[in-house]
């Protein structure tokens, strides 16, 4: 009996004596369980991490995509109606007006305006939209989504007030003469007719050859404010179409005493007095650009022809010799060649100036 009582203790069949447990074994159990829980846990979290991370990655492309998919159809409806070029940037608006470029993402760009629309908020965001929009149009000179926008606006509330002008600017700057004057004239009937609205009215009546209504509006403008240059230069140049040279010489010289710097107007005026035979007074216009452009060529060869009229022979001579040095010598003989120098065709002068330009061409053509 002892001895079965001793093989329970050893576990197996040995030589050994039996005896009581190790106290070390015991300890190393619960050591091994404790590790063994712990490295479960961790594999579970690690494994519900990543299931996590998945999910909310997947929602987020889900999300993403959908976005992304709304702004391009935003995006596609409003190029339909307006193209990259007549887009207005956010910076190129006012703090006050630059709602409505968020409007847009809202706005149902594709539906119809019809007539006799309401007065409610839709149709007067609509039209305050078109507005605002056709205006930085105007200025960036996109003309065409300008008139688009306007027009779309007058569409809505046809007896909206100012939009008139700024369509007859986009009228005149597109040389639609007859569309311009339409419109200024409306401007005109709904509103007060000021100097500068008169003017236009009589510029665009002369584009359409509407002499004497141009005539008209043109002097109106002069009576509401004496000194407005544009208008004297208009009668100038509308007096020079119907022939009128007296009238049109005393309206380029009372344009020039207001604005003396425009140096292209004032070489016109001197073409046009060269045209009438004004020589005289074509020579002291011409003398005076001389000093201030000193590098155009064409001006020292106009004046010789003056020059010569006036029976200037050194002077015109002189003109020609500074004439020559801004140009090559082609476009020199093109000018020298016409009849008004065959006066001076035979001088020695003339012909040194000839045998200079033969040397000059030699050099050339030797470098």
């Amino acid at each position: 009996m002892q001895k079965k009582e001793g093989d329970i203790y050893s576990g197996a069949s040995s030589g050994h004596e039996p005896g009581p447990p190790s106290a070390g074994r015991d300890r190393e159990l619960p050591q091994q369980w404790r590790k063994d829980y712990l490295k479960s846990r961790f594999w579970s979290f690690f494994l519900g991490l990543v299931v996590f991370a998945f999910i909310v990655a997947v929602v987020w492309l889900l999300i993403d995509n959908y976005l992304q998919n709304r702004m391009q159809s935003a995006d596609y409806r409003a190029s339909q109606l307006r193209t990259p070029q007549n887009k207005v940037p956010r910076y190129g608006l006012s703090l006050g007006t630059d709602w409505v470029l968020d409007y847009e993402s809202d706005l149902n760009l594709f539906e119809e305006i019809g007539t006799n629309c309401p007065f409610d908020v839709h149709w007067l965001k609509r039209a305050a939209y078109h507005v605002i929009m056709g205006e930085q149009a105007f200025q960036m000179q996109k003309t065409a989504a300008a008139e688009e926008h306007f027009s779309k606006a007058q569409k809505i509330f046809p007896e909206l007030r100012g939009l008139n002008q700024p369509l007859g600017n986009i009228y005149l700057q597109q040389r639609d003469y007859d569309r311009a004057v339409t419109a200024f004239e409306r401007a005109a009937e709904s509103g007060q007719l000021t100097y500068r609205l008169a003017n236009n009215i009589g510029a665009a009546c002369m584009g359409a050859g509407q002499y004497e209504k141009a005539e008209f509006y043109l002097k109106k403008a002069l009576d509401l404010r004496k000194d407005y240059a544009e208008s004297y230069k208009n009668l100038a140049l509308l007096y020079r179409r119907m022939k009128q040279p007296e009238e049109s010489i005393t309206y380029f010289e009372r344009y020039l005493q207001l604005n003396p710097g425009d140096l292209d107007t004032t070489q016109v005026y001197a073409l046009y007095l060269t045209s009438e035979g004004r020589w005289k007074k074509a020579a002291a216009i011409l003398r005076g650009l001389n000093e201030k452009l000193p590098e155009v060529a064409p001006l020292y060869f106009l004046r010789a022809q003056v020059e010569i009229q006036l029976g200037n022979h050194n002077v015109a001579v002189d003109a020609l010799k500074r004439g020559i040095q801004l140009v090559d010598s082609s476009y020199a003989l093109g000018w020298m060649s016409k009849d008004d120098f065959d006066v001076i065709r035979d001088s020695t002068e003339f012909q040194k100036l000839l045998s200079q330009m033969d040397m000059n061409d030699l050099s050339m053509q030797e470098d």
